[in-house]
């Protein structure tokens, strides 16, 4: 089984949503599609393949479907709304989001799945627009159209509610800093390994990688430990998350990495940003553990909500996912704030 995404542009192409229902003659059901000039990339077995997953998942199941050969991910999210037609009172439903790749999506659309349940059960007697298409229902209930047209512009607003990065039309401006021998372009390395589409330069001494990662776009730049302070402060203020990698093993470097972290965490231009510390060199028996680092470093004063440290391997990538996951996640979330802070009247 396969479908075709060869009409598109993989690197620019959005999240594609999908809301399926379990229709008492014909079984899983793929209802709504958008957008929908999308659908023509898909085979019609693909979409039904992925509503068939309502057979075998729970409600309140969010799962992963990931069809390695076409390097498609589909996120799903079984639910319910309440029905007087259906059998048990309610209809089963299942929101997804198909994104490229096969990367671990499911804590990153998480938050926006769960809030589409939360806004179609609002709809009232919403369950009557999914028989739009049976004719003796239509005939006794003509507010069944009113209903699905209801849907319908609930589907294209949540869609353009989803924060702008997933459309490709922003690039998230990842800033990698440390020490000499910390481990900043293994992990650099490691990274890119993973990417879907990837651009490399050095600039003024600058790594700039430029990539495609977990349907994000991404622009990394990893400064040396040579320059100022001040001009670290300066690469900064112009990143979306900065990442701090130290090596857990050296603790006599600790102080120096305190206070050059603690210097980027306390200038004016950095507080809003999210920041994420990484333990490096987790795979040797002396590097330190989380809880130490903390202790070590004193990060117990950190005065800001949008933060967290992960124990990783810049060799094996131990814990690296889970770090990218919280950073895509927080970014996500930032411009979601900054957006919704825009339209704010």
């Amino acid at each position: 089984m396969g479908t075709s995404f060869t009409k598109l542009n993989l690197e620019n192409r959005p999240p594609i949503l999908i809301l399926s229902y379990f229709d008492s003659l014909v079984g899983p059901n793929p209802f709504k599609f958008h957008p929908e000039n999308l659908k023509e990339s898909f085979k019609a077995e693909i979409l039904q393949n992925i509503a068939s997953h309502m057979d075998v998942h729970r409600e309140n199941d969010l799962f992963q479907i990931c069809y390695g050969n076409e390097k498609i991910n589909a996120i799903n999210l079984i639910f319910s709304i309440h029905s007087e037609w259906a059998r048990g009172m309610r209809e089963i439903c299942m929101v997804t989001l198909v994104d490229v790749g096969c990367h671990n999506l499911i804590d990153t659309y998480r938050p926006y799945l769960m809030h589409f349940t939360k806004l179609i059960n609002k709809i009232d007697n919403g369950f009557k627009g999914f028989y739009v298409n049976n004719v003796s229902k239509l005939k006794i209930h003509p507010e069944i159209r009113d209903i699905n047209e209801k849907i319908n512009n609930l589907i294209y607003d949540f869609y353009d509610s989803l924060p702008k990065v997933m459309f490709g039309k922003q690039k998230m401006q990842l800033g990698i800093f440390g020490l000499h021998h910390s481990g900043k372009m293994t992990i650099l390395n490691r990274i890119q390994k993973n990417k879907l589409h990837g651009k490399y330069a050095v600039i003024q001494n600058i790594n700039i990688v430029e990539m495609v990662l977990r349907g994000t776009k991404f622009l990394i730049y990893s400064p040396p430990e040579s320059l100022t302070p001040l001009d670290l402060i300066e690469i900064c203020a112009k990143t979306d998350v900065i990442v701090f990698v130290i090596d857990g093993t050296d603790t006599e470097k600790f102080p120096r990495i305190q206070q050059l972290l603690f210097e980027m965490l306390n200038a004016r231009s950095t507080q809003k940003t999210p920041i994420v510390i990484l333990n490096n060199k987790i795979d040797k028996t002396e590097c330190k553990k989380q809880p130490e680092i903390i202790h070590l470093l004193n990060l117990s004063k950190i005065k800001r909500d949008h933060w967290q440290i992960f124990d990783v391997s810049a060799l094996s990538g131990q814990g690296l996912d889970l770090a990218l996951d919280w950073i895509i996640r927080e970014y996500l979330n930032l411009q979601k704030r900054i957006e919704d802070s825009a339209e704010a009247p």
